[in-house]
């Protein structure tokens, strides 16, 4: 077996229009916390990077105007204690939120739209052993 090219995921990147709307979104309702935000400049558009709590993390930037950039589906799926409760806050926020999707043995979950519309999940942690 040949040695992996890849060896980790450092972050996903979520475009927005506007950078610091998604910033409260992200660390107001979601409880992520802001580690770096780098302005745009000639070389690059805006980049803010936020902690999950975890080895990966979430990073906003702000497409160049013109471009495609909102909304999309993330892929992101966040992990919560409780579901339920994390889908209350959401939609509260006035996020777009899903139905809790709950069956035997699969952990609870919901998928839900930022304030932009950029679609993600959110799901209690899978069951260990």
């Amino acid at each position: 077996m040949s040695e992996s090219i890849v060896t980790g995921i450092l972050t996903v990147a979520i475009p927005t229009a506007d950078a610091d709307t998604a910033l409260r979104f992200y660390t107001d309702v979601l409880g992520l916390t802001l580690e770096r935000d780098l302005p745009a400049s000639s070389t690059g558009p805006r980049w803010v990077t936020l902690g999950t709590g975890g080895p990966v993390s979430v990073s906003l930037w702000e497409p160049p105007a013109g471009a495609d950039s909102v909304p999309r589906p993330t892929g992101i799926r966040f992990v919560t204690p409780d579901a339920a409760d994390a889908r209350q806050r959401i939609a509260a926020s006035g996020a777009e939120v899903g139905e809790l999707l709950q069956w035997p043995g699969v952990p609870a979950m919901f998928d839900a739209r930022d304030l932009e519309g950029n679609e993600f999940v959110v799901m209690e942690a899978l069951p260990r052993g």
